[in-house]
């Protein structure tokens, strides 16, 4: 039963990366400035 467990975690984490991404590139932000913490030119951190 452990490997039930396991597959409906990767399942899940598959579903919620992809549900963001599509919501990101919905919206029009960049995906790699996302990753890389936010950085872009509309949201610059110190």
């Amino acid at each position: 039963m452990l490997w039930v467990y396991y597959a409906s975690a990767i399942f899940l984490f598959g579903a919620t990366f992809t549900f963001t991404r599509a919501k990101l590139m919905s919206s029009g932000r960049e995906m790699d400035a996302v990753v890389v913490g936010g950085k872009n030119e509309n949201n610059k951190c110190d």
